[in-house]
């Protein structure tokens, strides 16, 4: 349960990361201002999700804070396989590769402060990358889990 102190940085994915809201309180304010976004249609799947560009950029974020008590999550929500290979002209396990690895090194500098939560959406059967990021954490002593919830309000609601 996020408290009062708290604070929320949303980091889109694409051919470059963008950062749409940035260190906000996590209240009313912060939950209305999702809704705004959302209803104004501010947000639009644009197709290529880049997993690295974002990871790079939410690893810059979570570094900032360097207080050794204050805990820190890195969730990723995507329907799928990284696009990074498109781009990078590299084979999708290379990717994968890649991309496990920035969780794996951000992980190992901070520790149990952090917790990579990867969430899969939609039918696609193949999470494997979302899965290996969560592995990555774990193996590296932050904590680590993956989720592919129902497209329910009740299945959402528990991821």
């Amino acid at each position: 349960m996020a408290g009062k102190t708290d604070a929320v940085t949303i980091v889109l994915m694409g051919q470059e990361a963008k950062i749409l809201i940035e260190e906000a309180p996590t209240d009313w304010v912060l939950y209305n201002r999702i809704v705004r976004i959302y209803n104004e249609g501010r947000v639009r799947a644009c197709g290529h999700g880049c997993y690295r560009p974002s990871l790079d950029l939410a690893e810059r974020i979570l570094l900032k804070n360097d207080s050794s008590s204050c805990a820190l999550l890195l969730m990723v929500l995507s329907d799928g396989r990284p696009s990074d290979s498109t781009f990078d002209k590299e084979c999708l396990k290379a990717t994968n590769i890649r991309i496990k690895g920035q969780v794996e090194r951000l992980s190992s500098q901070l520790g149990r402060r952090l917790t990579v939560s990867t969430i899969g959406m939609g039918n696609l059967p193949d999470f494997d990358t979302l899965r290996s990021m969560a592995g990555g954490a774990s193996d590296y002593g932050s904590q680590g889990n993956f989720m592919l919830p129902s497209m329910t309000c009740s299945g959402l609601g528990q991821a």
